[in-house]
């Protein structure tokens, strides 16, 4: 994936260069194993300075493990990561899932896990002292099979440690920094209907994220969170997909200070099939929305895209 692209209203000329692999095999008894590999590259020009800064992040690689034995209605899902990230150790990540189908309507789930997020090319750019990112998560949820209706909930609490915050000042400074305990809490909300070959899928998610020793909400988190994608499959080999997404206001720093609006996108696209090979178009941002998820760094407009995939030994 090759991006590049400039704002009017921003004095950033960025150019992003993203190359990967990634492989997975299937295991009996259900297991799978893989690994991946990601190179990002960053490029920004400032455009009052004239001055370049190249950012590399090589050699970042997972390798995964994930293990399904199923007991009648009740399965166990057992996993783990092995994450690693130039310039920082290797962590091993665990997670464990438990699901029950109380009948053919009613189900319940649980789960814990652990996952890392090193800092990224960008972030090391303004801070290259920064810490991996660790969080615990454990969540509860019930499931509802009303077909032709798919209903899923869970309700989540996660502590964060080293968590990666932004923060800016009055939309001119910009900055990264590994704050202290974090603590999310929330509930989210997975709603899907197929019918008359169209598919619906609303989902919703509430979260509050504190720091555990001031009380103020993370920064660059926004508290509410809603998409609805409509996919109708009723013309042989074509899917055309129209979504919406929303996004609440969020604080700029950690003081709660200042805030940014919230937003809302539309995307649409149209896939066809052709032998092995799938073609698509689209356009993200179809009303041409000026919005920022940064105090200070708008993001792009209106985007046309299009492209193909190929299928190998499908």
């Amino acid at each position: 994936v090759r991006a590049n692209y400039s704002q009017p209203e921003s004095k950033i000329l960025r150019q992003n260069i993203m190359r990967g692999f990634y492989a997975a095999l299937d295991l009996p008894l259900g297991a799978v194993t893989g690994v991946e590999f990601r190179q990002n590259r960053y490029f920004d020009k400032d455009r009052i300075t004239n001055i370049m800064i190249n950012k590399d992040r090589l050699n970042e690689s997972t390798l995964f493990v994930n293990a399904v034995n199923v007991y009648g209605r009740n399965s166990l899902t057992l996993g783990a990561d092995m994450a690693s990230a130039q310039g920082h150790s290797k962590h091993i990540c665990p997670n464990i899932r438990v699901a029950s189908d109380i009948n053919k309507y009613i189900g319940v789930t649980a789960g814990a896990s652990k996952n890392i997020r090193y800092p990224s090319p960008e972030e090391t750019i303004f801070n290259g002292n920064l810490l991996p990112e660790k969080n615990y998560r454990y969540d509860a949820g019930l499931v509802l099979n009303l077909k032709p209706a798919l209903l899923k909930t869970h309700f989540f609490t996660a502590d964060y440690k080293n968590n990666i915050e932004s923060s800016s000042a009055g939309g001119t400074t910009l900055n990264y920094n590994s704050a202290e305990m974090y603590r999310s809490r929330g509930i989210d909300a997975f709603l899907q209907t197929d019918f008359l070959k169209i598919k619906n899928t609303v989902a919703y998610t509430y979260v509050t994220s504190k720091n555990r020793e001031s009380g103020k909400l993370m920064a660059y988190s926004p508290e509410q969170k809603l998409s609805y994608i409509l996919n109708y499959y009723g013309i042989e080999k074509m899917n055309l997909n129209i979504s919406l997404s929303a996004s609440g206001r969020q604080y700029t720093n950690t003081e709660n200070a200042e805030r940014i609006p919230g937003y809302a996108l539309i995307d649409v696209s149209l896939t066809r099939k052709v032998l092995s090979s799938e073609i698509f178009i689209g356009i993200k941002n179809l009303a041409d929305k000026r919005y920022r998820q940064i105090d200070g760094y708008p993001l792009p407009g209106k985007v046309y895209f299009a492209g193909v995939s190929v299928y190998f030994l499908n």
